[in-house]
């Protein structure tokens, strides 16, 4: 059960990456084109934000990415919301933005607000997606390096059995020539024997 926890944790938290990053996209988008000329810049930047983070969810949802790996880019996506949020936030939520005239300017000023809120739920998931597939690959090295030694000692200890086989084979070897060295003596004393007795009877 815990395991299976584990396992939707980062689905879910992607998932919400991604939601949440779509409806940044809508909300800047629909700022963008009742903005003027001069303020273009700081949209286009919150739409190629928004994109890459959702081009990145797109890879991660592979099912065979490894994702873990990459906790340095989920924490450079963190800082390009971070920077994000950031701005709009001192515009926004910072009392100096500028509202248009009519009910277009304070829907946008609403809007606005809403999506720096967004931008800084975003910027912390990214914040602990990074740490989470930090402490997964950190993990996952040192489970490697410690399967890597019990495979070592594993095979030393076999390595070590194989030769203690082949010693005691080659310890029963020499037993048996042994063995037979000294039955190849005894007859040739008892056929020693038998001819001096021979010798002695004629």
């Amino acid at each position: 059960m815990a395991s299976t926890h584990l396992h939707l944790a980062p689905l879910v938290l992607r998932s919400t990456q991604a939601v949440l990053s779509l409806t940044s996209l809508i909300l800047y988008a629909v700022v963008l084109s009742a903005s003027s000329p001069d303020e273009n810049s700081a949209y286009i930047y919150a739409l190629v934000c928004c994109t890459i983070t959702l081009l990145t969810l797109v890879i991660y949802f592979i099912p065979s990415f490894p994702t873990r790996k990459f906790f340095l880019w989920d924490l450079t996506v963190a800082v390009l919301w971070a920077a994000l949020s950031g701005y709009f936030g001192m515009i926004y939520l910072g009392g100096d933005g500028e509202v248009q005239s009519g009910d277009d300017g304070a829907a946008n000023k609403t809007a606005m607000k809403a999506a720096v809120g967004v931008d800084l739920v975003v910027m912390v998931c990214w914040v602990v997606s990074c740490l989470l597939g930090c402490v997964g690959y950190c993990r996952a090295k040192v489970q490697a390096r410690r399967q890597r030694k019990e495979n070592k000692e594993a095979g030393e200890m076999l390595e070590g059995q194989e030769q203690g086989v082949v010693e005691a084979e080659w310890e029963d070897e020499d037993e048996e020539c042994e063995k037979g060295l000294m039955g190849e003596k005894s007859e040739k004393k008892s056929d020693k024997k038998s001819k001096k007795l021979a010798g002695e009877g004629v």
